[in-house]
């Protein structure tokens, strides 16, 4: 099993600008000069003046290798080219015959706007056929409902995790992610998890020696609500259907539940604990293993490799052994 990675999408806010800009657009190109000009002729005067120096295609030519390209008017063209073309006889197109060749130029080779409407529709054209295509294949699960407004606040905690565990099950049910981790605060985030009785700080309570009976009691509530999300997590994958069928999504993911430390009150690295569930691995569950000086190297060594990648060391590679864990 391997991460993927979701197609990405144009986001709301670029699209609602693709489809209100674009009926504008030719609002815009209407306050351009009026095209009473003939542009034939125009184009005649640019041939027998100009040709040589710009191009065929205004890109220019070894006499003069820059390309005709900008955001002017056709006034302001007009202005500039009696005053300044043809190069080797400024002056000799004034009048009408500047505004002819202005209104040519200004139609005959991509200006800004002409870029913009081309850009715009181009993306129109794709959008359309994208959502012509996500019609063909319904997402098949619920969209989640997310409550608006909720703050990333301590008392909050709570509802985002259960908002955090919808989301994760849902990205698993549409296969927009197969990887995902849940951390509820960091390791010194200092929750007080008022909505158990616990009003220290959890990181504070971790420090309290073990024979502080009072503070291994509330650790031991704090663990157990932790306990309860992913009994929540664990429920919600169970009863999720797998898509396109082979059972539930429990069926076919582990979770790993752990803690970074054995003991909070002396930062030991020794007996961390690791609970599996699930069955996305085949891993043999219902069981409690001990091993004895073994480095979580190894785990992480068993979880890559029952991925399907075939690892030989994760991290340190003294602490890697003989490869992953045996017995699993």
């Amino acid at each position: 099993m391997t991460m993927k990675q979701p197609r990405p999408r144009p986001d709301s806010s670029t699209a609602l600008l693709a489809w209100t800009m674009l009926p504008c657009l030719p609002l815009a190109l209407t306050t351009r000069a009026p095209a009473a000009v003939d542009n034939q002729t125009g184009e005649q005067i640019y041939q027998q003046q100009c040709l040589s120096c710009h191009g065929k295609q205004g890109e220019g030519s070894k006499t003069y290798g820059h390309p005709l390209e900008g955001d002017r008017s056709v006034g302001q063209l007009a202005k500039y080219i009696a005053k300044s073309m043809p190069d080797d006889d400024p002056g000799t197109c004034e009048g009408e015959d500047a505004q002819k060749v202005a209104a040519y130029i200004h139609d005959a080779f991509s200006t800004e706007d002409r870029q913009l409407l081309e850009e715009h529709a181009t993306f129109v054209r794709e959008m359309e056929q994208e959502l012509k295509e996500a019609g063909k294949d319904p997402i098949g699960h619920a969209v989640p409902e997310i409550e608006p407004g909720v703050k990333e606040e301590n008392d909050n905690i709570p509802r985002i995790s259960k908002m955090q565990i919808e989301l994760m099950v849902q990205s698993f049910a549409a296969d927009f992610a197969r990887i995902a981790t849940l951390q509820c605060t960091n390791s010194v985030g200092g929750a007080k998890m008022h909505w158990i009785g616990v009003s220290e700080g959890h990181h504070e309570l971790s420090h309290h020696p073990e024979s502080n009976k009072e503070s291994v009691e509330k650790l031991t509530k704090i663990n157990k609500w932790f306990c309860e999300q992913l009994a929540y997590l664990t429920k919600r994958l169970a009863e999720t259907p797998e898509p396109g069928g082979g059972g539930s999504l429990l069926d076919n993911t582990l979770i790993v539940w752990t803690n970074e430390l054995g003991k909070g009150n002396s930062h030991t690295l020794d007996n961390i604990p690791f609970v599996l569930v699930g069955n996305g691995l085949d891993f043999e569950m219902g069981r409690s293993l001990k091993f004895k000086n073994l480095p979580h190297n190894r785990l992480l060594l068993s979880l890559a490799q029952g991925m399907g990648h075939n690892l030989k060391r994760f991290g340190n590679p003294d602490f890697c052994g003989d490869g992953g864990l045996p017995g699993l």
